[in-house]
């Protein structure tokens, strides 16, 4: 399976929000955060969590462009040469696949210099 990934803007803000959603539908005992708290957040609250300077999200799409997963991570308050992942869902079809290594290893490079 091919995968692109991206990191979002505030103007995928529409994108990162559905994705999200269904995340916290489908497992709703993954996250920290609940579906009734996230679907009540305004289109400015999904734009402020894709800001340039917030922690990075990515989306993971499959070759005809549907998401396929999200990974939201963020450098160490003290190591800026650790990264953390602080969220992480993959469709289930999409999971053995690659896809969240894939993502992993984006969030890494995308958030600590890599030399």
């Amino acid at each position: 399976m091919a995968f692109s990934i991206r990191r979002l803007v505030p103007e995928d803000h529409e994108l990162v929000r559905t994705v999200r959603l269904r995340a916290l539908t489908l497992a709703p005992t993954a996250f920290g955060s609940t579906f009734d708290r996230e679907a009540s957040f305004s289109d400015d609250d999904w734009r402020n969590r894709l800001r340039s300077d917030g922690y990075p999200h990515f989306i993971c799409f499959d070759e005809s462009g549907q998401p396929l997963g999200l990974v939201v991570g963020g450098p160490d308050d003290v190591d800026r040469d650790i990264a953390h992942l602080f969220a992480m869902w993959v469709e289930s079809h999409a999971r053995g696949t690659g896809a969240a290594d894939a993502r992993s290893v984006t969030v890494g490079h995308g958030i600590i210099r890599v030399t």
